[in-house]
C-alpha cells in the first residue's frame, strides 16, 4: 500500500545519540541489578554465577532466599509449572520482595540491550530517522505489524529521542478512540454504548460504574487511583472480550499494566 511505502522511506525521527547516552546509563543499571542478584542470593562478585535469563534457574534462587514471599503468594514453593513472569514479579515485589524488584530492573535493561541497542539501530537509523518494516497481512486480527525494528513495540524510554530535528517541527499522535467498540457496538445494537459515543462520553468509566457498582465521578473524587484501576479493569474487559480474551490473559495483561489481578478476581 502507498501508505506503508511512505511510512517506511520516511521512517520515524531519532535522535540516535542521545539513545546512545541513555543506553551507557542503562547498563550501569543492569551491572548494578546483576551484582545486587548476585548478592540477593548470596555471593560476592559483579554477577552470579546462576543465569537471571533462565527461568528454571530463578525459581531455585526464589525458592532458597524469597521462600517467605513465594509462599505468601503460592502457598507453597515454586515449582516447574510456576511462571516467573513480569506479573508474577510484580506480585512478589508488591509483597516487599527484593529480590523480584532487582530482577525486573535487570529485564528491563537486558531487553532494551538485546533489541534496541544503537548496534541494532544503527542499521536502520539514516537521515536521522528510524525506518522500521511496516506488514499488513501477518496478524490474525488484521492489524499492522512491524519489525526491524519493531516500531510498535518501543521502550518507553524512547519517548525522550524520537523527536523532529527541526524544532520548529512537532509530532502529532492520533487515535481511533476506541474503534472495535463503537463497530461491536453497531453490530450489537447496544444503545446505551451507542448513546455514550454519541455523548462524546467516557464509556470505559461508565463500564467501570456498572462492574465494580459504584459512582465513578465520585470515585475519582475521592480517590483517583481506585478509579483509575477501576478504569483499567473496564477497558482491558471491553476490549478483550471480543477477541476471546480468557481470565488468565486478563489477569497477565492487567498486572502487567500495574493494576494487580488475581485469576480468581479475572474469572
Amino acid at each position: 500500500r502507498p501508505f506503508a511505502v511512505m511510512a517506511q522511506r520516511a521512517g520515524f525521527p531519532f535522535d540516535i545519540e542521545g539513545w546512545k547516552e541513555f543506553l551507557t546509563n542503562q547498563r550501569t543499571n543492569t551491572e548494578k541489578a546483576l551484582a545486587d542478584l548476585a548478592r540477593l542470593t548470596g555471593e560476592t562478585g559483579d554477577r552470579p554465577s546462576w543465569n537471571p535469563s533462565s527461568a528454571e534457574d530463578f525459581k531455585v534462587k526464589l525458592n532458597e532466599f524469597a521462600l517467605e514471599h513465594v509462599k505468601n503468594l503460592f502457598g507453597r514453593e515454586m515449582d516447574e509449572a510456576d511462571s516467573v513472569d513480569k506479573a508474577t514479579m510484580l506480585q512478589l515485589k508488591n509483597m516487599g520482595c527484593e529480590l523480584a524488584e532487582v530482577m525486573l530492573t535487570y529485564r528491563q535493561g537486558a531487553k532494551i540491550d538485546e533489541s534496541f541497542s544503537a548496534e541494532k539501530l544503527s542499521k536502520y537509523f539514516w537521515d536521522g530517522a528510524v525506518h522500521s518494516r511496516y506488514l499488513q497481512a501477518l496478524t490474525a486480527t488484521g492489524r499492522w505489524s512491524s519489525r526491524d525494528p519493531n516500531a510498535q513495540n518501543l521502550p518507553a524510554a524512547t519517548k525522550k529521542v524520537i523527536k523532529p530535528s527541526d524544532p520548529s517541527m512537532v509530532i502529532v499522535q492520533a487515535d481511533y478512540s476506541g474503534a472495535e467498540l463503537r463497530v461491536l457496538g453497531c453490530m450489537a445494537g447496544e444503545t446505551a454504548w451507542l448513546d455514550t459515543f454519541r455523548n462524546g462520553g467516557d464509556l470505559h468509566a461508565e463500564n467501570a460504574t456498572k462492574m465494580f457498582k459504584v459512582d465513578y465521578e465520585e470515585l475519582l473524587k475521592t480517590d483517583p487511583k481506585a478509579a483509575k484501576k477501576a478504569r483499567t479493569k473496564a477497558k482491558t474487559v471491553g476490549f478483550g472480550m471480543p477477541y476471546n480474551m480468557g481470565a488468565g490473559l486478563l489477569a497477565r495483561t492487567l498486572s502487567n499494566s500495574g493494576v494487580e489481578t488475581s485469576f480468581q478476581e479475572a474469572k
